[in-house]
């Protein structure tokens, strides 16, 4: 059974799990989706009021209102209003993203094809003539950003107090005020470029996600393949690096997305363009070896993981890999000190805490140590905490 346990481990390509505690009566699920329903409209309305003389404070109305309760009139007013600003990018995905939910809905349709985008059901040269007219019949009226919207110089005490409390107040609504926001309230903004990288992207995940910037796709195809929806998953990184070729986040996520999905020629392209083009990062050797796991090439896995290491000799996920490459040849001596050595770099690292474990206790026989790691692995809950926790009790049974 040990040996078996043993032999089972896998390498995870970390997803994050989002478990929900407790449960809710049918009423109460209905009440709170109508109140979220309820907030939405209430932020759509404002948003409209504020869009000719605050369009920035509008966007942030109708960001809120789609993500308490999206509707394709919602991302139809934001694409309106990004398109009356200037900015096309913005305005075609978020028509986009109203069809997505109102395929035959005329207005988004008819405004994606008159700003020149291909809409995802193939238009006619007649429909796209339709589409023109529509839209002379439509304007949409150009709207200056005021500078007071975008830059602090200028502005009296009493204004700069009110930025703070509306700051406040979007705080209290769960919104995150974006960096702009920020900046205005502290009355201190920064102009400093900083250049991306693999391990320093310019995205902090403080600014507000606000829709087709990098980091709103870039999350919204994380939570898709938290969901096990992988082609959307794919289309959002897809995106993602579309608009932000510098970063490696994306990269690596569609080779992942490509590995789930068994197309290893793909995932090996996505990895390999990482690793070209970020050179001094480890991450692509990693993301390599794993898929030369995969299909069962263990010297060049081997080969990949020890690249990763040379470039980072403190990359404990490639320590861990290596470690679980000797733990399948059964040299535990050598997986322990590869493990420890991970440990001893990154000691909250769950992969590493439960290889540990299970060595020290099938192996080794170290029950103290065991219990400390697998204890230790379902603190950090891990995804195997369940199985873990039957260990523990196993082990506590037998050293009673």
């Amino acid at each position: 059974m040990r040996e078996t346990r043993s032999m089972t481990l896998w390498l995870t390509l970390l997803l994050c799990v989002t478990a929900i505690a407790g449960c809710q009566t049918s009423k109460e699920l209905e009440r709170a989706k109508y109140n979220k329903r309820e907030e939405a409209l209430k932020q759509l309305d404002e948003g409209r009021k504020l869009a000719a003389t605050a369009p920035v404070a509008a966007l942030a109305r109708f960001d809120r209102a789609v993500k308490l309760h999206p509707t394709a009139e919602g991302w139809y007013e934001m694409g309106r209003l990004y398109e009356a600003m200037g900015r096309r990018n913005e305005a075609a995905a978020a028509y986009t993203e109203s069809l997505k939910i109102s395929p035959d809905w005329r207005e988004p349709r008819f405004a994606l094809l008159a700003l020149g985008y291909e809409a995802a059901k193939p238009a006619t040269a007649g429909e796209i003539q339709e589409a023109r007219r529509w839209a002379a019949t439509h304007p949409v009226k150009p709207i200056t950003v005021a500078q007071d919207e975008t830059e602090t110089g200028g502005l009296t005490a009493e204004q700069i107090q009110a930025r703070r409390q509306e700051v406040l107040k979007n705080a209290a609504q769960n919104r995150q005020p974006t960096q702009a926001e920020v900046e205005q309230a502290i009355f201190a903004p920064t102009r400093d470029e900083q250049l991306p990288s693999a391990d320093k992207p310019v995205y902090s995940g403080k600014e507000d996600l606000v829709l087709g910037s990098y980091p709103y796709h870039i999350d919204r195809g994380r939570s898709f393949a938290e969901r096990g929806q992988t082609e959307q998953a794919i289309d959002e990184f897809q995106r993602a690096m579309q608009i932000d070729p510098k970063q490696i986040e994306p990269r690596l996520a569609l080779g992942d997305m490509m590995m789930r999905m068994e197309r290893y020629t793909e995932a090996q392209f996505h990895y390999e363009t990482a690793r070209q083009k970020f050179p001094n990062s480890p991450r692509p050797e990693l993301k390599l070896g794993n898929l030369a796991l995969a299909m069962n090439r263990r010297d060049q896995a081997a080969e990949d993981f020890r690249r990763a290491l040379e470039k980072d000799p403190k990359f404990a996920e490639a320590l861990n890999n290596l470690a679980f490459m000797s733990m399948q040849d059964k040299d535990y001596t050598e997986a322990a000190r590869l493990l420890d050595q991970a440990l001893s770099i990154k000691p909250d690292y769950p992969n590493a805490i439960l290889n540990r474990g299970i060595i020290a206790s099938d192996v080794q026989h170290d029950n103290a140590t065991a219990l400390r790691m697998y204890r230790r692995y379902v603190e950090l809950d891990g995804p195997r905490s369940a199985e873990v926790r039957r260990w523990i009790k196993d082990l506590e049974a037998r050293t009673k």
